[in-house]
């Protein structure tokens, strides 16, 4: 049994295996070949089913054709890739297809703290869930020259027009 096998080889978790049994022989077929691609926690498999399931439902498209439009496929047949890449690439993916908005507000918000060009050292975090808007800023200084310098520089973000768009879109 290729899922008895896959268990066995550390690439599917057993509470994901048990989700599988719910799936249609051609849905649970697509995700073992996803989870052969690829290694990552059963909590991560978990929401990769959960949300290719929720794709296909919402688009009322069998899971195989949601996995196509995604190019799944590519990614885990990329060479150049290895598999914290592929994984991480493959989770955005499924992540965008099935929260569209909170994907582009996400990417919107990273491309606006970017330009702030904070440079090592300083980091600015978005909000750590989708209820909350409440951004962390951060640094860290091994003398007094650092400190000052990065100090300034988290300083001047009051006047930049990025901050301003981030509070207020």
């Amino acid at each position: 049994n290729q899922m008895l096998s896959m268990i066995q080889a550390g690439r599917l978790a057993l509470k994901p295996a048990l989700q599988l049994l719910d799936f249609s022989d051609s849905d649970r077929q697509l995700i073992l070949t996803l989870f052969q691609g690829i290694k990552v926690s059963a909590s991560r498999q978990g929401q990769m089913m959960t949300f290719l399931k929720e794709v296909s439902a919402r688009e009322r498209v069998p899971m195989e054709d949601a996995f196509n439009r995604m190019r799944l496929a590519r990614i885990l047949d990329d060479p150049d890739l290895d598999n914290g890449q592929k994984a991480d690439r493959i989770f955005k993916t499924i992540y965008g297809n099935r929260y569209p908005t909170l994907s582009g507000h996400r990417d919107r918000v990273k491309s606006l703290i970017q330009s702030f060009k904070l440079g090592q050292g300083i980091r600015f975090s978005p909000p750590e869930n989708p209820d909350s808007s409440a951004y962390t800023i951060s640094f860290s200084a091994s003398n007094q020259k650092e400190f000052e310098a990065r100090s300034k520089k988290i300083a001047s973000l009051v006047d930049h027009s990025s901050l301003k768009e981030l509070f207020n879109p």
